[in-house]
């Protein structure tokens, strides 16, 4: 992975190597690159993990142009949508203004549970399929990404669907705090070890 920014002064650059990674800083005017390279004994190496997880973390959370949707409950979708990807391997969420054309996450799985009960068994994969099969013809990516969106919060709305995705949240939400308890109980048994308690 390959991380790139900066202006008509300079760039920077990022890239993994097998133990940290490199940084570049390219500066146009002296057509010179500066290189550093940052591996897990470096004392900074834990500073920066921690700024780019914040970076990552904050600015998916609050990159929303819809004022309709900065709102708390907003804001909470979109932290369990990044904390979820990250949890999973994925540098973004499926579901979220700027990123991948949204797959629906919960709201397809939703769909599919009420679909089931009422004698249509679908599942999430096939709900998701069938939603973006609908704006196929669209070739603008961003207009397709907005279409589709728009598509899932419709569906989410719905009085027999949205009692489904609270429930389903409200599951995944407590699945993630479990976790995150039973890390903190394992590192707290580690560090108490580690003292001789």
């Amino acid at each position: 992975m390959a991380i790139k920014g900066g202006n008509p002064l300079f760039t920077v650059e990022t890239e993994a190597t097998d133990l940290g990674f490199v940084g570049k800083v390219f500066l146009p005017h002296l057509g010179e690159t500066l290189e550093q390279e940052i591996t897990p004994d470096h004392p900074l190496f834990r500073d920066f993990a921690m700024f780019g997880y914040e970076t990552k973390v904050r600015n998916t959370i609050g990159a929303v142009t819809d004022a309709s949707k900065r709102t708390p409950e907003g804001a909470t979708e979109r932290a369990n949508a990044i904390l979820d990807a990250i949890e999973n391997g994925q540098w973004n969420t499926k579901r979220g203004e700027g990123e991948a054309a949204p797959s629906g996450g919960i709201v397809a799985q939703a769909v599919a549970q009420v679909l089931t009960a009422a004698g249509k068994p679908r599942s999430a994969a096939e709900v998701a399929a069938h939603i973006k099969a609908q704006f196929a013809s669209i070739e603008d990516k961003k207009a397709k990404a907005a279409a589709i969106r728009g598509a899932w919060d419709t569906l989410e709305a719905r009085e027999d669907i949205a009692p489904v995705v609270a429930k389903l949240r409200a599951e995944a939400n407590a699945a993630r705090l479990a976790r995150i308890a039973a890390k903190a109980g394992e590192a707290g048994k580690g560090i108490a070890s580690s003292l001789g308690l």
